[in-house]
């Protein structure tokens, strides 16, 4: 068994709309790290790292800077509050927490449109 204390190679299972799927990855804790690729507003394209919520296979954000950048944030996810919530809806600490985490970071953490598998949606919404 991995060592849950250090990010290793492993398989991301995600949630689409066309049902579950396994990506490659880097995994922690409850969390997995894919590398993608998105298209801005002027549909120019950059590359990022999805951040899944292991539990729930539901998108968790976008980190659009290096690996190193993105399991930083992924560690400061991690410490707002237990994750290991029932359901996709998170607990008003957790989604407080990663409003303020998008505050912080700007651009560099982004949140998928409403129609993605997410747990978190647009920063204006409720939810985020």
């Amino acid at each position: 068994m991995e060592d849950e204390e250090v990010w290793h190679v492993g398989e991301v299972r995600i949630q689409t709309p066309k049902g579950p799927r396994v990506i490659a990855g880097w995994l922690w804790k409850c969390w997995g790290l894919d590398f993608r690729v998105y298209a801005d507003d002027d549909d120019v394209l950059q590359p990022g790292w999805s951040i899944t919520h292991l539990p729930s296979g539901m998108a968790a954000g976008a980190v659009m800077e290096d690996l190193r950048t993105a399991q930083q944030i992924v560690a400061e996810y991690d410490a707002i509050g237990n994750w290991n919530f029932p359901g996709i809806k998170p607990p008003a600490n957790i989604s407080k927490g990663v409003k303020a985490l998008r505050e912080k970071y700007g651009d560099v953490l982004r949140f998928q449109p409403a129609h993605y598998h997410s747990l978190f949606t647009y920063v204006g919404s409720s939810d985020a």
